[in-house]
């Protein structure tokens, strides 16, 4: 698992699963496995991400690109505005759903439509 840099802006691959934890990040690339978004991590995701994307309590995301799996919202602040191509499952954090938003799996867990 490769830890993300804090303050950064990831353009181009990583071919492995990724981790963000304590700063902010921005990812316009694409990443081929997994991403954790763990404590203290602001994440914003206009890229891809091949795997799945899970949060934790502590932590942001924003999705504006495309995650290929599922979002699993274990803690903390998620908001949708881009396409999730599984499921979204909420067991704890608290979910924005964009009215633009796709997801074409199911939705589990409590979520605000805006």
């Amino acid at each position: 698992m490769q830890n993300l840099v804090s303050g950064s802006t990831l353009k181009g691959k990583i071919e492995d699963n990724a981790c963000a934890e304590n700063g902010s990040f921005t990812i316009t690339g694409m990443i081929t496995g997994s991403l954790e978004v763990r404590n203290g991590a602001d994440v914003t995701l206009r890229g891809m991400v091949c795997g799945d994307v899970t949060t934790y309590e502590g932590s942001k995301l924003l999705v504006s690109g495309m995650i290929n799996g599922s979002l699993f919202v274990k803690g903390g602040l998620v908001e949708v505005t881009g396409m999730i191509q599984k499921n979204l499952i909420n067991d704890g954090g608290k979910v924005v759903l964009h009215a633009k938003a796709k997801v074409l799996g199911t939705i589990q867990g409590e979520r605000q439509v805006i």
